[in-house]
């Protein structure tokens, strides 16, 4: 009961954890280690009825239990990030799957790993969003715009593997996009008020092309320069290989 209830507090973010609703449960639940030696791994759920990961290390499960980004979760043993483990799960009858399957796979880590966290503030490493040139000069692809967001084009913000393209916002507005795509909070220190058009174009790892690091300084202006910070994370007090089915 004290495993669910931590559980349940990093979730929440209450301090009284007798006042919360019983976690969710999945009605059947398979875990086996993936010795497959594959590099491919998924998570296909939710689907209708069932919900399956496949050959994802631990410490990625977790990442995705809690919807955390990687600098956000400390702790665990070299285990959890070179073992992986296959996961499959039936919902229960009228359970709303897109909003349930996270605190379920939460109870499945408790129940089958012994998970036990919680929350604290570390120092962690960050970056800071700066401007690049000299004299603060924008890039072709950073235009200020004062326009309303209910003038053409409205404020809009779309970000996917290799673009991230904003109509009438703010700098700050972008930074949890940058942090999601660099794995690292950023901190807007621009010092740049108003509203942008934004248009920044990358190529991902491997692929010719530039980097994030080096579209935002060509395209834009700015720079990520690497930097320390508090930040909340979750912190792994307890962990172990699962039970067996």
């Amino acid at each position: 009961m004290k495993i669910c209830a931590a559980v349940s507090l990093i979730i929440v973010g209450v301090a009284n954890p007798i006042a919360q609703e019983p976690a969710p449960s999945f009605d059947v639940v398979s875990v086996r280690e993936n010795t497959s030696g594959s590099s491919a791994s998924s998570l296909s759920g939710p689907r209708p009825g069932r919900f399956a990961i496949t050959n994802m290390p631990l410490r990625f499960i977790v990442l995705e239990a809690f919807g955390l980004l990687d600098h956000q979760l400390i702790g665990g043993q070299n285990w959890i990030t070179t073992t992986s483990f296959d996961i499959s799960a039936t919902f229960p009858q009228g359970s709303a799957p897109e909003r349930d399957w996270r605190p379920m796979l939460q109870k499945v880590l408790v129940d089958r790993f012994g998970l036990v966290v919680h929350r604290d503030r570390r120092e962690v490493p960050t970056y800071d969003l700066v401007l690049a040139r000299k004299g603060g000069a924008l890039g072709a692809q950073l235009v200020p715009r004062d326009r309303g967001c209910d003038a053409p084009p409205a404020c809009t913000l779309l970000v996917n593997r290799q673009s991230l393209t904003a109509r009438t916002q703010a700098i700050e507005k972008i930074t949890p996009a940058l942090q999601s795509l660099t794995g690292r909070p950023v901190v807007d220190r621009t010092g740049l008020a108003g509203t942008f058009d934004i248009d920044l174009r990358w190529s991902a790892a491997g692929d010719d092309g530039p980097s994030i690091f080096t579209a935002l300084q060509e395209q834009l202006g700015l720079r990520l320069e690497p930097s320390k910070g508090l930040a909340e994370v979750v912190v792994i007090d307890a962990i172990r290989r699962p039970t067996p089915d």
